[in-house]
């Protein structure tokens, strides 16, 4: 069943802005991050490497969470739920996605060359559970 949205939510996360991952550290606490995203629906989608805390913290517990905020106005949205991970060839498709929505031209080109030589990238599905509006 989809997770509740509303136009609010659906506006922020179709734009190309920064989103905050939170993850949960070994010794407790979290361990954040800014990536570039996709949105498909329910499932959130971002890249990282076998070599980053994200990476590791995601691997040990994939609970996690993710905020977006409009820089504009200062409103936010925040979702939670279960990571997994893409690690074989489909990733290219997401790392398509992800970086076409912040990059155009020569440099889409040589950022997804990047990616796609990179044996260490892989992609994160949050699969979103709930999706959270503050309230004033």
């Amino acid at each position: 069943m989809p997770v509740e949205t509303n136009d609010t939510i659906n506006t922020l996360l179709s734009r190309p802005l920064l989103a905050v991952i939170a993850t949960n550290r070994v010794r407790g606490g979290p361990q954040l991050s800014l990536v570039w995203f996709y949105r498909d629906g329910d499932v959130i989608a971002f890249s990282t490497t076998r070599g980053r805390a994200k990476y590791k913290n995601i691997a040990r517990d994939p609970g996690i969470s993710l905020l977006v905020e409009n820089p504009d106005d200062g409103e936010y949205v925040t979702a939670t739920g279960r990571a997994e991970f893409v690690e074989d060839a489909q990733r290219h498709a997401y790392e398509e996605k992800i970086v076409g929505r912040y990059l155009t031209g020569e440099s889409l080109t040589n950022m997804l060359k990047k990616f796609h030589d990179d044996p260490d990238r892989v992609i994160v599905l949050l699969h979103v559970e709930r999706f959270v509006l503050p309230n004033y």
